[in-house]
C-alpha cells in the first residue's frame, strides 16, 4: 500500500496523501490478535474514534488531543497494571494509575453541557506535569479544569479541537474492548 503513489482511504475510497493518512490500528501494533489496521483519511479517522467510543459504555479519561503529537493512544488501566508486581517502578506506576483513575466521572455522573450520563473526563494536557504524556506526575489539581461529557459532547469537543489546532492524526489506538482507562497524546 505504501509503496503506491496514490493512496485511498479503506471507508470512503478517497484518494489521500502518505502525510494525510490515518492508521486506526485495532491490532494495538500486533497486541491484539484480532485485530487489524485499518488505513483512513483524516475525516474517517474521526468518524471511526466516535463508532468506536459508541460501541463502548466503560468509563474513560479523554486527555485533549494536541498538535504537537501526532497520534491518540487508549490504555486500559488493566493493560498497564499487568505485570507491575515485580516491577522496581511498582509504587510510581501504581500511583500513577490511581491519581488518573481518580479522574474518572462517579456513577450518575452528568454530562457538563447537555445532561446526559457521562461516561467520560476531558482534560486539558495540564493533567500532566510540563504537559509532557510521558511524564507519570499527575497534577490532581486539574480536576478543577475536567469536564464531564457523554459520547456526543465529546465528540464534538474532540472535533473542536482538531479543528482549532489543525491535528492530523498519523496513528490512533482505539478501545478495544468496553474497559476502563484513558486516550492520551502520543507521538506515532
Amino acid at each position: 500500500m505504501f509503496f503506491h503513489k496514490e493512496l485511498f482511504c479503506e471507508k470512503c475510497h478517497a484518494p489521500i496523501g502518505k502525510k494525510e493518512m490515518c492508521i486506526f490500528d485495532y491490532s494495538f501494533q500486533g497486541r491484539n490478535k484480532e485485530g487489524k489496521k485499518i488505513y483512513l483519511c483524516q475525516d474517517c479517522c474521526i468518524k471511526e474514534l466516535y463508532d468506536n467510543l459508541r460501541k463502548h459504555s466503560s468509563k474513560a479519561v479523554i486527555i485533549q488531543p494536541s498538535n504537537k503529537y501526532d497520534a491518540f493512544t487508549f490504555y486500559s488501566f488493566e493493560m498497564l497494571s499487568k505485570g507491575i508486581e515485580h516491577s522496581i517502578n511498582k509504587k510510581v506506576i501504581l500511583k500513577y494509575l490511581k491519581d488518573i483513575e481518580s479522574f474518572l466521572p462517579k456513577d450518575g455522573e452528568r454530562c457538563s453541557n447537555c445532561g446526559k450520563e457521562a461516561n467520560y473526563t476531558w482534560c486539558t494536557m495540564n493533567i500532566y506535569s510540563k504537559n509532557n504524556p510521558s511524564c507519570m506526575d499527575i497534577n490532581l489539581q486539574e480536576k478543577e479544569n475536567a469536564a464531564f461529557l457523554c459520547t456526543d459532547c465529546l465528540v464534538k469537543s474532540l472535533i473542536q479541537r482538531i479543528k482549532a489546532q489543525k491535528i492530523i492524526f498519523k496513528a490512533i489506538y482505539p478501545m478495544i474492548d468496553n474497559v476502563t482507562g484513558f486516550f492520551t497524546p502520543w507521538l506515532y
